[in-house]
């Protein structure tokens, strides 16, 4: 696995268009963080690129922790093209593929959080440049990956871990402010009820407005069987922004 070791920047332009300026020192807009960049290369088996840390301007930065020998991911995001929308009895390249195409049609880049014991909380974190500015989220896009899919609801012959009425997998996003608590946002990936079986398979909206102010949000992957829920694809992370210079 090929790491890269550059800066991920999206320009202000693709964040967002500048929707107010009550000020020559005040600029209030929309960010919508796509995690598309031409300029970082992809592994080109997997489709994968690792990064120590994603970073969006100067302002949002996507956390992960690496392994120096091994060029992998030991937890938090790394940014994934590959995509495998048909279960047809063989496992995708990696865990990351997700099970559909990204989001918005021609883009080719969503990223993927993995959670691991070894990774500290607050996975994304913002640079809130003053008191009087601030940063909060409106929503995000959430899907599963392939692996997940075949592996929750057997496909393919993939049985043995094939998740049973009651079972469930969900996704958290936990907005901190100063180091307190601002609110909370959760989305069930996988829910097996007594005579309906619920997984996510096309990219579905999570509302984050819930968490108000933030400057880091941590996410959380928890499920009826521990252990079962480790990977989650996201794209278009949206941001009300409000900068104070």
């Amino acid at each position: 696995m090929k790491r890269i070791h550059i800066l991920f920047v999206l320009s202000l332009a693709l964040l967002a268009a500048v929707s107010c300026l009550k000020s020559k020192n005040t600029m209030n807009y929309t960010a919508d963080i796509s995690f598309e960049d031409d300029a970082l290369e992809f592994d080109p088996v997997d489709s994968t690129c690792f990064l120590p840390f994603i970073n969006v301007g100067n302002l949002i930065g996507f956390d992960a922790l690496l392994n120096a020998q091994e060029d992998g991911l030991l937890g938090g995001f790394c940014l994934c093209r590959g995509v495998n929308p048909v279960l047809d009895g063989t496992a995708a390249k990696t865990q990351y593929h997700c099970i559909a195409h990204p989001y918005v049609s021609g883009e080719k880049t969503f990223a993927v959080f993995y959670q691991s014991e070894a990774m500290p909380e607050n996975h994304i974190i913002f640079n809130i440049p003053n008191a009087n500015s601030f940063i909060a989220p409106r929503g995000v896009m959430l899907n599963n990956t392939h692996n997940f899919v075949q592996t929750v609801t057997g496909a393919g012959g993939f049985s043995e871990n094939k998740f049973v009425a009651g079972d469930w997998a969900a996704v958290t996003f936990t907005g901190y402010l100063d180091g307190a608590e601002t609110g909370s946002a959760s989305l069930r990936m996988a829910e097996f009820l007594a005579d309906e079986e619920k997984v996510v398979k096309e990219w579905t909206l999570l509302d984050l407005s819930a968490l108000g102010h933030v400057d880091k949000i941590d996410v959380a992957l928890t499920s009826s069987r521990p252990g079962a829920f480790r990977y989650v694809c996201i794209d278009h992370l949206n941001l009300s922004v409000s900068l104070v210079y």
